[in-house]
């Protein structure tokens, strides 16, 4: 699980949207709209999937590390920088 060395990044998740999508900057905060809704974690769960397939990274690369029932939450990524980010999901 990512802990030191990750870049850590702030996203806004917007839940029970039509499709997953992300949606932009809003601020500092990447804007990402779930199809999931905000119960038994399954928005988290989504979230990591979907950052995961969009990075072509390991779901294990991908950790929530603050806002876990929050919808601004702190997402580490393990092995890319902002930049590699920022072109992987095309910003």
């Amino acid at each position: 699980m990512p802990t030191s060395g990750c870049f850590r990044l702030e996203v806004r998740v917007i839940t029970n949207a039509v499709s997953n999508k992300i949606s932009g900057w809003q601020g500092e905060s990447l804007k990402i709209k779930l199809k999931a809704p905000p119960v038994g974690g399954r928005a988290n769960k989504l979230l990591i999937e979907y950052l995961s397939f969009q990075l072509n990274l390991p779901r294990r690369s991908i950790s929530i590390a603050r806002g876990e029932k929050s919808p601004l939450k702190t997402v580490e990524i393990a092995g890319l920088d902002f930049d590699e980010i920022k072109k992987r999901l095309q910003l």
